[in-house]
C-alpha cells in the first residue's frame, strides 16, 4: 500500500511539473491588439469579457472569461495566410495555439468572435 501511495504521488508531481513546463504565464507577454466591431467598423469597442492575447516562444495564449468558438487567421508580413483555424476556447483553460514552427519574422493575427474583430501583430525570433 505504501508503494502504491508513493507511485501515485510521484505520478501526480511529475504530471504537475510537465504541465507547468508547457504553460507558465510568466513566460508569456501580452500582445497589443485593436478591437473592431465587424458590422459597423467602429474601432475601440470594449467588452467586459474580451479575450486577451499573449505570446511565448512557441505558443499564443488566448485568455478569456467566457466560452467562445473563435476563428483565428495568421498572416506573414507579405499578407499570405500562414494558419487559419477555428478554436474552442474556455475560461481558466490553457487555450494555447502552437507557433513554434513559424519562420522568423513579423505576423499579423486576426481573431473573429461574436461580431468583434481582434487585430494584432507579433514577432517570431
Amino acid at each position: 500500500m505504501k508503494h502504491l501511495i508513493l507511485i501515485i504521488t510521484y505520478a501526480f508531481v511529475t504530471l504537475s511539473i510537465k504541465a507547468n513546463a508547457v504553460f507558465n504565464l510568466s513566460d508569456f507577454y501580452k500582445i497589443n491588439v485593436e478591437y473592431c466591431d465587424i458590422e459597423d467598423g467602429k474601432k475601440g469597442r470594449m467588452l467586459v469579457d474580451y479575450p486577451q492575447l499573449y505570446q511565448s516562444l512557441d505558443y499564443l495564449y488566448v485568455q478569456t472569461e467566457v466560452v467562445y468558438d473563435i476563428c483565428i487567421i495568421i498572416r506573414n508580413s507579405q499578407g499570405a495566410v500562414v494558419k487559419e483555424d477555428i478554436l474552442f476556447i474556455e475560461p481558466e483553460k490553457e487555450n494555447l495555439y502552437y507557433i513554434g514552427d513559424f519562420d522568423s519574422g513579423e505576423y499579423n493575427i486576426e481573431i473573429d468572435f461574436q461580431h468583434i474583430l481582434i487585430k494584432g501583430t507579433f514577432v517570431v525570433d
